[in-house]
């Protein structure tokens, strides 16, 4: 497999030519963005970060390229997606509008719109066929579909489930609607343990696509209206209904179809990803439980990774980490990794980070093996 090309900019700035803003515009015009979105509708996909969390990728950031795309005669648009349980905080685009807002993702400051790719509830998207690791189909919320370009917008970190966060989890689970990111994390949709049901009609009651019906005194999932918002797992007084999860490997299998799926619909040569290595959280920016907090980071600011190839940039992005010193005191303390060198987020999370981008590999979306330029 040939090697991926993969620019790099570090976070040092001794005057305001080397700002890290002037530096992200670097990298614009040196991945020729300019040229492929002119007159095009663009999608910006990044991630607002959960409640209470504080190291989430700033907005400003999220500007500059706005503006660049602008100047370039593109149509920009910034976007995130409704996580998988709708009584979350952002399982709603309501909701997720009045996280994004209170971090400081407004129109206003962006200088673009801020759209939830996948509707109010999580259930607008585009269906691709594919030929999967382990899926068949994926759902593709709707905006990021119907968009003619998409540049990825991802703060690296680390993430429990794939070892790392950053441009494949900002497409492919950031990237599908809740029916997709059910499948990637479970091993079905929502079922009924008829044993513990009494027909109380509760889930009834919460389910938003009226997917239930209570028959012969027991309650009975409608597969073919359930969109996986859980809502109904959640409401069960008797905890009748669940779902089992899949392994952390048959995750990270299906994290890559996922992205697979999307870029078959999308097209390589219209996506850009760039990868923030600032504030680098062993943790993602909504997971800790979903409550929305956030650790020290567990590496010194390194600076940002940009290239056309997904799985590129995320490898470079950690063997740029696993490179740099740990920060006593950090969770890289606690793992014992604070020597350059060490396998950062595999002590943390005790799973191979690059696991999902071999998957990727095999799948031809890009490849682990990459030239980095440092500009």
């Amino acid at each position: 497999m040939s090697f991926s090309e993969v620019y790099f900019v570090d976070a040092r700035a001794r005057n305001s030519k080397e700002s890290l803003l002037n530096k992200i515009a670097l990298l614009f015009d040196h991945l020729d963005i300019a040229s492929v979105v002119r007159g095009k509708r663009v999608a910006i996909k990044t991630h607002v970060g959960a409640p209470l969390c504080t190291r989430y990728l700033r907005p400003v950031y999220v500007r500059r390229i706005v503006d660049l795309v602008r100047n370039a005669g593109g149509e920009p648009f910034v976007t995130d997606t409704t996580t998988l349980d709708i009584y979350r905080r952002r399982g709603t685009a309501k909701g997720h509008l009045e996280v994004a807002v209170s971090h400081g993702f407004t129109e206003e400051t962006l200088n673009a719109p801020f759209i939830i790719a996948d509707g109010p509830y999580g259930n607008d998207y585009v269906t691709v066929e594919i030929d999967g690791l382990r899926l068949r189909k994926v759902h593709i919320a709707k905006e990021l579909a119907e968009s003619d370009v998409i540049i990825s917008l991802a703060h690296f970190k680390g993430h429990a489930l794939s070892g790392i966060g950053g441009a494949c989890k900002n497409l492919g689970i950031g990237g599908c609607s809740k029916l997709s990111k059910n499948a990637a994390h479970f091993k079905s949709l929502p079922k009924v343990d008829k044993e513990k049901c009494d027909g109380c009609q509760v889930c009834v009651d919460s389910c938003p696509a009226n997917a239930i019906s209570i028959v012969d005194g027991k309650a009975v999932i409608d597969e073919s209206k359930c969109f996986a918002c859980r809502a109904c797992i959640k409401s069960c007084p008797k905890k009748a209904i669940g779902n089992s999860r899949v392994s952390r490997e048959e995750f990270n299998l299906r994290l890559a179809d996922l992205v697979y799926g999307l870029l078959k619909h999308l097209g390589k040569n219209n996506l850009f990803c760039f990868n923030f290595i600032l504030e680098v959280d062993w943790l993602c920016d909504c997971e800790h439980n979903q409550q929305g907090w956030s650790d020290i980071p567990i590496v010194p600011d390194i600076g940002v990774t940009a290239s056309k190839d997904p799985v590129a940039v995320d490898q470079a992005s950690i063997d740029l980490v696993n490179n740099a010193p740990g920060i006593p005191g950090s969770k890289a303390e606690e793992a014992g990794v604070l020597e350059p060198g060490k396998d950062k987020f595999q002590a943390i999370h005790g799973i191979s980070p690059s696991l999902s981008l071999e998957a990727l590999e095999k799948l031809g979306v890009g490849s682990r093996k990459y030239k980095l330029i440092k500009l």
